[in-house]
């Protein structure tokens, strides 16, 4: 039995907190054991309160927060970029304002580490920011893009779609090279696209308005038919076809229109408006026009 209870304490502090279940639970751990938290410690907290704090946001979650804040400014405590990615992630999930010390020092140690960086942790601190509306430093936002191409290989499908549609959000300038780059990785691996990231990777692009292999967006625009149920991103990926005079498949527009545009409540008057605009110039006027077009004009007499 004491051996037992000894084998328990040993656990790592990471581990420790990753077991909490309750978000007050967590929160008293972090005020105990604050002296001893880490690196490895603090990521682990901040984004098992992040997933907590979803269903359980209080002022304790805050509080907590802010005292992990005080230690790594104070201690100067240097994180990996997967923690960078993990501690932005959960600001982002939180909906909580980084500290604008923490967020500075943070900065400088992912601009420092900018070759360390594995695709999924450069897309995520990339997808954070613009979630939370954070310019990126010039330099670090130029240190990022410098990684992408180098690491463009890794990409996941999810990873190019984050990373594409966070620039487009943070409306900063893109590196035409990197986005070359993350088109070719896409092109590879279109056959995995989830639905969304399809969606989201063909309105980057658009918006970017640069000129991608028009047989790899036909690829996209069929993956983003299938599934997407009422999301726009979906019906957004119609407009920013037809913005690029992209040659679309009737029937894989008509299984989009019938997927994303039929059972959505979320549209309003903006998605309406571009959707019927796109339906209009990517040639969807039959006189068997689909079920969901006629729909559309239901709608947009009721949105308006």
């Amino acid at each position: 039995m004491g051996g037992s209870e000894q084998g328990e304490m040993e656990l790592p502090l990471d581990h420790t907190i990753k077991k909490c279940t309750e978000a007050g639970e967590l929160c008293d751990l972090i005020s105990a054991r604050l002296d001893d938290l880490q690196q490895d410690d603090i990521s682990q907290a901040f984004k098992q309160l992040s997933f907590l704090g979803v269903t359980e946001r209080s002022g304790r979650i805050d509080e907590a927060a802010n005292k992990m804040v005080r230690k790594a400014n104070a201690n100067k405590l240097v994180f990996s970029p997967d923690h960078i990615a993990e501690i932005l992630s959960a600001h982002a999930k939180m909906r909580k304002p980084v500290d604008t010390a923490f967020l500075q020092n943070l900065t400088e140690q992912a601009i420092a580490a900018a070759p360390q960086f594995e695709a999924r942790a450069l897309s995520n601190t990339m997808a954070a920011l613009a979630k939370m509306k954070i310019k990126p430093d010039d330099r670090l936002l130029e240190a990022l893009t410098e990684r992408a191409k180098t690491a463009a290989p890794e990409f996941s499908p999810q990873s190019v779609a984050n990373t594409l549609s966070a620039i487009t959000t943070l409306e900063v300038k893109a590196d035409k090279k990197m986005v070359e780059k993350l088109s070719e990785r896409a092109s590879l691996a279109v056959e995995y696209f989830r639905p969304e990231d399809a969606a989201k990777t063909i309105n980057a692009l658009a918006t970017m308005h640069m000129e991608p292999d028009k047989k790899m967006m036909a690829a996209l625009g069929k993956r983003a038919t299938m599934g997407i149920d009422g999301n726009p991103d979906g019906a957004g990926s119609l407009y920013s076809m037809a913005t690029m005079d992209l040659d679309a498949d009737q029937q894989h527009i008509e299984e989009l229109c019938a997927r994303t545009i039929a059972p959505s409540e979320k549209f309003g008057t903006k998605e309406v408006s571009n959707t019927l605009w796109a339906l209009a110039k990517l040639g969807v006027r039959s006189p068997n026009a689909p079920q969901s077009e006629r729909i559309m004009t239901a709608r947009s007499t009721t949105s308006m």
